[in-house]
């Protein structure tokens, strides 16, 4: 459509009518529109998504007709980055507040029925057949379960909350009762990602992060079926120092993992600042040792006591990281 200086609009494809209608329509032939940019199917779920629009009968057709050619070019012609990007403005403009303005889970349903997912993300292949245990997951599947948090999550973390489970696939183990158990799973996935990551492009930041992520995501389960709703202080100190920079990565991924079960996080409660080493090598030079070979391991073992029993003070945690780390090493004794 156009518009004159005068205000007349010029619109020789009846778009002011399809708009009032909420209908999604190529312009002439579909088929030629697709052709011309394979993307264009893949935008056209993403406007689907967007707009709650309905889409036009020879329009749909033609984008399911031409998917297997769209999935055959992701990696070539058509570029992953453009890809990418596409469900970049999905996650960018969805989350738990937006409503029904922008459905991201309608969007990757989609993506999942004409397999752009499955070509991108082969690890997710077989991810609607993995049933999970019915009380932990009424939902159903791995599939279904990943697109509710997917769609939980806020827009920062639509990546991580797709790929938290990636390792489900590898570790699937059916038993006796009908559904599936995946032991090991975040540790398995994480050490997938950066091979997704890779694949999709994305920056090292990003791919860091989702890793930290699929690797943390399971200790705070863990934490309460062990300990229940007050795991102990020195259960929460060790799992801020694991997730390091990436805790708030950590807590926003779990939570929209929560959100789609009924489980409490209470530990997340209990979580302030990432934490980290008290005890530094000037500490150690202040109290009178000379650098060296042994200032790592008593710098390692002063902060394994600092997590394990919460102790602040500098004197202290020298006393504990030489007395710990003599067990495993001899050094020479400093002058003070």
């Amino acid at each position: 459509m156009a518009m004159t200086c005068s205000g007349q609009v010029i619109d020789p494809f009846c778009g002011r009518k399809d708009l009032s209608l909420e209908l999604l329509r190529c312009v002439g032939n579909p088929f030629d529109r697709f052709t011309e940019d394979l993307l264009r199917i893949i935008r056209l779920y993403r406007f689907r998504s967007k707009f709650n629009s309905i889409i036009d009968e020879a329009t749909e057709e033609a984008a399911i007709a031409l998917y297997p050619t769209l999935n055959s070019n992701i990696f070539n012609t058509i570029s992953i980055e453009r890809v990418v990007q596409e469900f970049n403005k999905v996650f960018g403009n969805s989350g738990i507040d937006i409503g029904k303005n922008y459905d991201c889970s309608l969007f990757l349903t989609h993506m999942w029925f004409i397999d752009v997912i499955k070509t991108i993300i082969p690890e997710m292949v077989g991810f609607d057949k993995l049933v999970q245990h019915p009380v932990y997951h009424p939902e159903g599947t791995v599939l279904e379960h990943t697109l509710i948090v997917t769609g939980l999550a806020d827009a920062t973390h639509k990546w991580h909350a797709l790929l938290h489970d990636i390792g489900k696939g590898a570790t699937a183990q059916l038993n006796e009762k009908g559904y599936y158990s995946f032991h090991d799973h975040e540790n398995v996935g994480a050490d997938l990602i950066q091979t997704i990551s890779g694949r999709l492009k994305f920056s090292n930041d990003l791919a860091d992060s989702i890793t930290a992520t699929t690797k943390f995501h399971m200790h705070p389960y863990h934490a309460y079926k062990t300990y229940g709703e007050e795991p102990p202080t020195k259960v929460i100190r060790k799992f801020q120092a694991a997730c390091g920079i990436y805790l708030e990565d950590v807590k926003q991924v779990c939570l929209a993992d929560s959100l789609s079960r009924v489980r409490p996080w209470i530990m997340f409660d209990k979580l302030d600042e990432p934490i980290t080493p008290i005890l530094m090598g000037r500490h150690l030079i202040d109290a009178g040792y000379s650098p060296g070979p042994s200032f790592g391991p008593i710098l390692k073992r002063a902060f394994e006591y600092q997590l394990e029993t919460g102790c602040t003070n500098i004197s202290q945690l020298i006393t504990q990281g030489i007395r710990m780390a003599a067990l495993y090493y001899e050094f020479p004794p400093g002058n003070s």
